[in-house]
């Protein structure tokens, strides 16, 4: 079934010339940290480094349903008011705005609330830039 974003994507990447490319993922963790085997189909724009995550939790409900799938680009440049994947030193993963990315502490917002928290970089292992959350139908 067709959505009106895989529209505007294929169109934009025909004004660039850019390859459309069906790609399979594989899912290795979900968004609590567990170990899990998990393949999905996924459509990119380009060359993507991409990765998905199996939200497990109702943490980010309304925004992001349990049983969806959110794929990062590791590669994506990121900016304030992006929404990202914060990754843990301690193996978890947070789905955040990003507000500011400094030296020392990245500030980052709730995306179903105001609430702000600052988190120290020596306690992030990655941030990504999240390009795309599949829905339940389409895993």
């Amino acid at each position: 079934r067709c959505q009106p974003e895989d529209i505007r994507h294929e169109f934009s990447a025909m004004l660039f010339d850019l390859p459309i490319r069906e790609q399979q993922l594989k899912i290795t963790k979900t968004s609590s940290g567990e170990d899990i085997d998990m393949r999905i189909k996924t459509k990119f724009i380009g060359d993507r480094k991409a990765y998905a995550i199996l939200i497990d939790e109702d943490s980010y409900n309304p925004r992001i349903k349990k049983g969806e799938v959110i794929i990062a680009d590791p590669v994506a440049r990121i900016e304030p008011g992006d929404e990202v994947l914060v990754e843990t030193q301690e193996g978890s993963y947070l789905v955040r705005n990003l507000i500011k990315l400094a030296q020392k502490e990245i500030k980052v917002g709730n995306i179903l609330n105001d609430q702000i928290e600052t988190i120290p970089t020596e306690k992030v292992k990655h941030i990504h830039a999240i390009i795309a959350i599949q829905r339940k139908a389409e895993i």
